[in-house]
């Protein structure tokens, strides 16, 4: 953990001094950490390099949605850590509750409309069909 605080730290300079507490709940193959810092939280999620690509497209899909006010997680920080051949995605911490199943490729996409309705109710997002598309048009990228 230490040299992972140490190569991040080059890369965000508030986690040098960062606290990680690995989180072992969640379905994907990322590694996540509960990042503690001057009592701000974070989550940490550190990936096979080769999945940058996707990861850049969920980046940009999280600054569309903050853009709408959407209630997500607010993307903070995505790169690549050569020294430990790991990328790395720096997220907000939401507080909320877990959720308790995966939500696969089709249920995915038959759930977006309550994400946005939730988004919208809780978020303030109010122009749903223009945030559906936008999502829709950058996931088919």
């Amino acid at each position: 953990m230490e040299e992972i605080n140490k190569v991040l730290g080059e890369e965000v300079s508030f986690l040098k001094e960062a606290f990680f507490i690995p989180i072992h709940e969640g379905y994907s193959q990322d590694k996540k950490f509960l990042v503690t810092h001057a009592d701000q939280k974070y989550v940490l999620r550190l990936f096979a390099p080769q999945e940058y690509e996707l990861k850049k497209k969920e980046f940009a899909i999280l600054r569309k949605m903050e853009a709408y006010q959407v209630k997500c997680p607010r993307p903070l920080a995505l790169g690549l850590l050569k020294e430990i051949d790991s990328g790395y995605l720096l997220l907000s911490y939401l507080e909320g509750r877990k959720e308790k199943r995966p939500c696969k490729g089709s249920q995915m996409l038959s759930n977006l409309p309550l994400v946005w309705k939730q988004g919208r109710n809780y978020g303030g997002c109010t122009n749903t069909k223009r945030l559906k598309a936008s999502v829709l048009g950058m996931i088919a990228r």
